[in-house]
């Protein structure tokens, strides 16, 4: 449904985008995927690890994901990622989630 990439940044900031191809849907579509990412992401917000840039690639399931699994999956990838939450990876993918 969604795959998280991340690096670390230059700034110490935390930066975020937010992915969704044409093969998804019209713009219609692909926009109001965008506003349920970005409404999922805004709660985990302080709790992200400052200085990393990440970006969410939406994938053909996250057209029929309830705003519940969507909001599970991206909380799913950040912990594993070790950007919230306890653990630190110096990784580049956090995969496929759920």
């Amino acid at each position: 449904m969604l795959v998280m990439i991340y690096n670390k940044s230059k700034t110490g900031m935390v930066k975020v985008g937010f992915s969704v191809s044409k093969r998804i849907g019209n713009s219609v579509a692909r926009n109001r995927i965008k506003r349920r990412l970005r409404e999922a992401f805004r709660p985990f917000i302080p709790e992200i690890k400052p200085g990393y840039d990440i970006i969410f690639i939406a994938r053909d399931a996250v057209k029929e994901a309830e705003f519940g699994h969507i909001s599970a999956t991206m909380q799913n990838l950040l912990t594993r990622s070790g950007l919230m939450g306890g653990c630190r990876n110096a990784g580049k993918t956090a995969g496929e989630g759920q």
